[in-house]
């Protein structure tokens, strides 16, 4: 009992059955004794033999209950899962051949990081000296960089259309035909910086025309804390995509970790693992054990029978002939490959950004909200509808937010509770890294449920074509055997059809008589009589002459062709006499 043993230590697990033979051992992880009373292994805890009273409701369609604890050892045995082991797993003397050639793989050779310098940027502009350029005769005032300028012209040539001071409206406007996610994006990395924003404002209007690229950052420069607006801006364009995408993997790993900590299918399959496993580990260090760690359900391959099955194999046809609720899982797994894909770090990183882009457009909201202009550089009037659109906009978001937030925050602590109850501790793994050790054992044993149907396929037809050689044997040998016809089912028959059949029998060869001695020994000596030299005499068979005419008669002695019509009338005169002498009377049939 636990409570004769040190504290956290438990009794090792009862064992009713050992294998008959040597076999192969499960090489799995143990779980800590002290672990195991906190995790899902408490619903299979056994520290005493089972007794009579002991529930076989796994067997059922519907499943083991949680009102009854069933025996899985003992049904294990009664289904004969103890004897298939046996069977398959056990180690046969192998020769042992050369060592395998397949040793370490060679090392990766590192790449050599190029140490030459790069040049690039663009440059000092704080020193950069207005340069003159020709552009269609006319002579261009340039202040940017050449490569940066080149860069802002390549991309305002998807907005040919548009001249920089319409760009800047689309900007005021919050014009999103114009002003796109992208669009925005872009924006915000061509703004000027501080160095590029004093040489432009030094620049004198001296009658020469800026470059397009100079003058798109002259435009941008006009727009109050342009920056925040367009950030706000791609903000608002990229918020549903995002929202509904991180919706979407938050929802598939709260499904997962639900089915995970809720699933009876798949607690029974574990129970079945440790059944077995600890019926193939018995004796040995890692055997008679409460619980294993989950991530061992992905060595289950390891252990092979031979090439083509492994233990997983072995596991996987169990229960899809044994114990096919346990299937069930299966099902309710089916989100736990795509959840298994969703990185949590990336998740994490998302919903902060979120977090922090929805701080700083109430911050712009609100700067806004208390200028009396939204722009102060500006002196036409021009239309700002920032708070037009964006007001409205921050407050769905902030309530879709704040959703998505409270379901991260479930998903989160269902990771905590499931990796607990499976006995791992939830600031060693990632979430995804946890899902992934069901979603690989889920593809491994979908494949291994094929596998073991095709396997199964293939010995039911190595059986059927057994069988049929078994058949095809029986009818050669059956072939071989002489044509005949016991004389008492004869006489038992119409008088016409007796004969026909008895005429068959004697032109085939012989008929087996089943009549007493007597009557063969008779039946013989009148044969031997009629037939004359040309007759083959075996007793205590009929035989009548071997040399055979052409079709519609039988020749003779002497050569002649006898007529079938006379021959049958010999046959019945000579039955006649076979008869009178047995004693054996014959009903006159016309």
């Amino acid at each position: 009992m636990p409570g004769y043993l040190p504290p956290g230590l438990l009794p090792k697990r009862p064992q009713q059955f050992r294998p008959s033979v040597d076999v192969r051992r499960f090489q799995w992880d143990k779980l800590p004794d002290s672990a195991v009373t906190k995790t899902l292994w408490n619903k299979h805890l056994r520290t005493a033999p089972p007794t009579a009273e002991s529930s076989d409701s796994l067997d059922s369609s519907e499943g083991p209950t949680k009102t009854a604890k069933p025996d899985l050892e003992s049904m294990a045995e009664e289904l004969g899962v103890f004897r298939e082991i046996d069977k398959v797993f056990a180690i046969k003397p192998v020769v042992r051949g050369a060592a395998d050639a397949g040793g370490k793989s060679s090392p990766l050779e590192v790449g050599r990081i190029d140490a030459a310098s790069r040049s690039g940027g663009v440059g000092n502009v704080a020193t950069a000296r207005p340069l003159l350029g020709k552009f269609g005769g006319t002579q261009e005032v340039t202040i940017v960089d050449g490569k940066r300028a080149q860069n802002i012209m390549i991309f305002l040539g998807r907005f040919k259309q548009y001249t920089p001071a319409q760009l800047r409206v689309a900007v005021l406007a919050v014009d999103e035909t114009i002003i796109t996610e992208t669009a925005a994006k872009q924006f915000v990395t061509f703004l000027p910086t501080k160095p590029e924003a004093a040489l432009l404002k030094a620049h004198k209007d001296d009658g020469r025309p800026l470059r397009k690229a100079e003058m798109f950052m002259m435009e941008m420069m006009k727009i109050d804390r342009c920056e925040e607006r367009l950030q706000s801006i791609q903000f608002k364009q990229s918020f549903e995509e995002r929202h509904t995408t991180l919706n979407q993997d938050i929802s598939l790993t709260i499904s997962s970790f639900t089915a995970l900590r809720d699933s009876e299918a798949f607690s029974g399959l574990l129970e079945l693992i440790l059944t077995v496993g600890n019926y193939m580990n018995s004796g040995s260090f890692i055997g008679h054990v409460h619980g294993f760690k989950i991530g061992s359900i992905n060595k289950l391959a390891n252990t092979k029978a031979n090439s083509r099955v492994s233990l997983l194999h072995f596991i996987a046809s169990t229960v899809d002939t044994k114990f096919p609720h346990i299937k069930g899982f299966v099902e309710e797994f089916r989100d736990i490959p795509k959840a298994a894909r969703v990185s949590f770090a990336a998740l994490k990183e998302e919903i902060e950004e979120m977090r922090q882009s929805l701080a700083q457009l109430w911050a712009e909201v609100t700067h806004h909200t208390k200028q009396a202009t939204s722009v102060a550089a500006n002196t036409t009037d021009l239309p700002d509808l920032f708070l037009e659109k964006m007001g409205p906009f921050l407050a769905e978001a902030e309530i879709k937010f704040a959703d998505l937030d409270t379901q991260y925050k479930t998903a989160m602590a269902l990771y905590e509770e499931t990796a607990a109850l499976y006995g791992e501790n939830a600031g060693k793994a990632t979430p995804d890294e946890f899902l992934g050790i069901f979603a690989s054992f889920l593809g491994a044993f979908q494949t291994a449920l094929v596998d073991a149907a095709r396997e199964r396929e293939r010995e039911l037809v190595l059986e059927r074509r057994r069988k049929a050689q078994e058949e095809r044997e029986a009818a050669r040998r059956a072939r071989e055997q002489p044509f005949s016809l016991p004389l008492p089912e004869i006489l038992s028959t119409d008088r016409h059809l007796g004969m026909d059949d008895l005429l068959e029998s004697l032109k085939r060869g012989h008929v087996r008589s089943n009549l007493p001695p007597a009557v063969a020994t008779t039946a013989a000596t009148a044969t031997a009589g009629k037939s004359g030299p040309s007759t083959r005499k075996i007793s205590p068979r009929i035989r009548i002459p071997s040399r055979s005419g052409p079709a519609g008669g039988i020749t003779g002695g002497g050569g002649r062709k006898v007529s079938t019509s006379s021959v049958s009338e010999k046959a019945m005169e000579l039955l006649g006499r076979i008869m009178g002498e047995a004693g054996v009377g014959l009903d006159n049939q016309d």
